[in-house]
Parts: C-alpha cells; structure tokens; sequence
C-alpha cells in the first residue's frame, strides 16, 4: 500500500512540476503591424508570431498576452496587470527606476505622409510639422513633441488630431481632412501594397520623426532575467 503512495505521491510532484511554468504577460495594445486590437482581443500581427516563438523555445516560462491600449499602458503596467513590452523602447513613458530593456533585437521608423498634390515640389514641406494639422495615435510618443504623450499637452501645443487608427489616419490625409499623419513605415509599406490605386497620391518624409530600437522593457521584480529575455529574442549575440 505504502508503495503506491509513494508512486501517487511522485505523479502529483511531477503533474506539478510541469504545470507551474511562470507566466510573464505581455502588453498587446494596438500598434500595427505588430498589434492588432479588435473588438477587444488582440487578433493578430508580427509580435504575436515572435510570442509564440519564445513560447516553442523553452518551458520555463508561458508568455501570454494581456489587452490594454496605448493611452492606458503606463496606468495598467503600474498596476501591474502586466510584466513586459514587447516591440517598445525605453523613451516611451517608461520609470527607469521600474523595468529593465532587452538588447535591440529589430528596428522599423516613423514617417511623415501628406497628399502629393499638397507637397508638389516643395522640399521643406515636412521641415515644420507644428504648423501643419497633424492625424496621430492616442497615446503614442512622438519625437517631434519630445516623446510626451499627454493628450493634453498635444492638444494644447500642436493643431493635432488624437485617433486610433493608422488606417484612418491615412485617410484622413487622403481626404484632405488632415495636412499630414505619422506612421509606422513596416505599416505603411504593408498598406501600400494592398492600395496601389491609393500609393500614388501619398508622398513620404525622407526624414523620420523616430527609428524604432525595438527591444523587450521588462518588470525589474519579474522573474525574467535579462540575459534570459536577450537569449530568447536572439540578440543577445549582436
């Protein structure tokens, strides 16, 4: 009898064992291509392919992900509804005192677009955003306003337009209902493959308001380390 109490007892060990992996949520907030939220749930998009691959990759840990938005990111990571940012950079709102960043494992910008009829041949054209209407993200942080995403300060500092669509945002250009809009521009190369009848019309800065440095921003007290995170994203070798 003891014998299979014994046994019994090594099976509960074991079945523990394999199911007390870490989890380690991972902030999906709409910022395509890497995320794309709809109706609540974030669907699809490049990160979400990364995420499965650190999953494949070990057992350790099981990285999940936890739906918020850009503007109320900083509120829920205080919160601590989640441990980690993938596809971020420490510039973006972070308290340095809280989290540390992976190495940069990729890299992506942030251009200007207008209607190419506005720009003509105008080379100065993107030279003084402030003086343009502006179509950009809610809560994103752009160089060109020193990183600071307070609605507010936009609002008060720039003739600016608050949405949450860079496809909207696009159209909004399009439709003369905005001067200018920032995009990503793995977004942008990506809309303008499905719209070439609408490319034309759409004429790019040469100069970016940001390159991305892309890294992990992880939870100082998490149980992720970093040379752990490094390995996993595979840049840890650059």
């Amino acid at each position: 009898m003891d014998k299979y109490i014994v046994l019994a007892a090594i099976a509960m060990a074991w079945s523990y064992h394999v199911a007390a992996h870490i989890t380690i949520n991972i902030a999906c907030s709409n910022f395509p291509p890497y995320y794309y939220v709809e109706d609540g749930a974030c669907v699809r998009g490049r990160a979400l392919d990364k995420i499965r691959q650190l999953n494949e990759k070990q057992k350790k840990y099981v990285f999940k992900l936890y739906v918020t938005s850009p503007a109320r990111k900083t509120v829920d990571f205080q919160n601590r509804k989640f441990d980690m940012s993938l596809y971020s950079n420490i510039n973006w709102g972070w308290d340095k005192s809280t989290v540390f960043v992976s190495c940069i494992f990729y890299t992506d910008h942030e251009v200007f677009i207008a209607r190419k009829d506005q720009v003509a041949d105008n080379s100065a054209y993107f030279d003084d955003i402030a003086t343009k209407h502006i179509v950009a993200i809610n809560g994103f942080h752009y160089a060109f306003a020193h990183f600071n995403a307070d609605r507010e300060y936009l609002l008060k500092n720039f003739s600016i337009e608050l949405t949450n669509t860079h496809q909207g945002n696009i159209m909004a250009v399009l439709l003369r209902r905005a001067d200018v809009a920032i995009v990503t521009k793995s977004f942008l190369d990506d809309w303008r493959r499905e719209h070439p009848d609408l490319s034309p019309d759409l004429v790019e800065s040469k100069k970016y308001d940001q390159t991305y440095q892309f890294t992990a921003v992880v939870r100082k007290d998490s149980m992720l380390t970093k040379p752990e995170i490094d390995t996993l994203l595979g840049c840890d070798q650059r």
